[in-house]
């Protein structure tokens, strides 16, 4: 038997199961009220939003959590107000039925594990690039990187920044892990526990991020002082 789905269950599915459970409610009931073109283009929409917000999520590092979910919930009301809804009234008004809240609440549960999978699975089965160590001056100080994150021109430019700022020097050497979000320069920089206790200790890296910046005024430089690993982050400079 041929139902639709009402608004408020196309727009939770939306919400819930993203643009493959939105199209696929939308598709379900323009085919139900006897609009096959309007059921054709809704699959190029669905596919076209979803492509793209998979895209933008494994693309774009500072993307807003709540961005992709307001994109695929502001589509679909939209198609609901522009080219569903007057019909949908009608169908109910006649009394026609309609699937319940467990289709819709299951179909948007698969929905989601579908575009979940299809975002994982691409980091699961192609292998990231070991990571680089570079060396520099006569203490060899290091920055590890990796190099599908950032280029060799880039990690020189910033061993240069750090040396011209004096933190690349000829008393101690320094391990650094540099990585790019996005325009943002991430550098982790390790130090001891006195960055716990003593308010003073950032002073310095406040200023050597200040330093580092001015060589770099397109890329916002962000230092994050670790201690022993860079999971272990203390404080963030930005």
């Amino acid at each position: 038997m041929n139902k639709i789905y009402t608004e408020r269950k196309i727009l939770v599915g939306a919400l819930i199961g993203g643009a493959l459970a939105g199209g696929y409610f939308v598709w379900r009931t323009f085919k139900t009220l006897g609009r096959p073109a309007h059921a054709r283009a809704t699959i190029i929409v669905t596919i076209i939003v979803a492509l793209l917000s998979f895209g933008l999520i494994l693309t774009v590092d500072s993307i807003p959590s709540y961005f992709i979910p307001a994109l695929h919930l502001g589509i679909t009301f939209g198609v609901i107000q522009g080219y569903l809804s007057e019909s949908i009234h009608a169908y109910l008004a006649a009394s026609k039925p309609v699937y319940g809240w467990t289709n819709t609440i299951l179909i948007s549960i698969a929905a989601a594990a579908v575009s979940v999978g299809v975002i994982v699975l691409p980091t699961l089965l192609v292998p990231g690039a070991e990571p680089i160590t570079k060396y520099y001056g006569d203490l060899r100080h290091e920055i590890k990187y990796d190099p599908e994150n950032l280029s060799e021109i880039e990690i020189d430019r910033l061993a240069g920044s750090l040396t011209q700022a004096g933190y690349f020097d000829e008393v101690q050497p320094k391990t650094i892990d540099a990585s790019k979000s996005g325009e943002r320069y991430v550098l982790n920089l390790y130090c001891n526990e006195t960055i716990r206790t003593d308010p003073q200790a950032k002073t310095p890296f406040e200023e050597l991020r200040s330093d580092v910046q001015r060589s770099f005024p397109h890329n916002p430089i962000v230092f994050d002082l670790v201690i022993g690993t860079p999971e272990n982050r203390v404080t963030r400079l930005e």
